[in-house]
């Protein structure tokens, strides 16, 4: 990938699972998104977001590997999203969105808004043609699931810096 940009290893997507709090939404969904710019003024548009999760950084251990959890995500505010710079206002706005967009199967898409599929850099030793994947939908998330490569699946490259 380059520029200080690599694909996660399956150890990392087991951590981003375990590590954080996990909110799905439905496509089509509106998102109010507000920018704080970086002189203090606020923005926001709304946004019709594809299905998928927004995962939380978490500020409370319990919270920790949650998925559509009502009581806590009240404390969650996709909504928010600090400018580049900027210090968020709390830590729990700290986000990433997944869209589940589905993976390439020879010249259709399967499972658009239903399922994502993300490679790891992480080989399957025990099956000859797989590597470790993030793959989720409504019902959860499973870090550790062996994708066939020859399957046309999304990357999410993560940052060296």
């Amino acid at each position: 990938i380059g520029n200080g940009k690599r694909m996660p290893t399956a150890a990392e997507f087991l951590r981003l699972k375990d590590n954080t709090y996990w909110q799905w939404i439905n496509a089509g969904t509106d998102v109010v998104v507000k920018v704080v710019n970086n002189d203090g003024t606020v923005t926001s548009e709304t946004i019709k977001y594809p299905a998928g999760y927004f995962v939380f950084r978490t500020t409370n251990d319990s919270h920790r590997g949650k998925m559509n959890v009502s009581s806590i995500s009240s404390q969650y505010d996709y909504n928010y999203h600090p400018a580049v710079g900027s210090s968020p206002e709390k830590e729990a706005d700290v986000h990433i969105f997944f869209p589940a967009i589905g993976m390439a199967k020879g010249s259709e898409v399967n499972n658009e808004h239903s399922y994502g599929y993300y490679l790891s850099n992480s080989l399957n030793t025990s099956h000859p043609t797989g590597c470790h994947a993030l793959v989720f939908n409504s019902d959860g998330v499973n870090a550790q699931f062996t994708a066939n490569r020859c399957f046309g699946y999304c990357i999410r490259a993560v940052s060296e810096n």
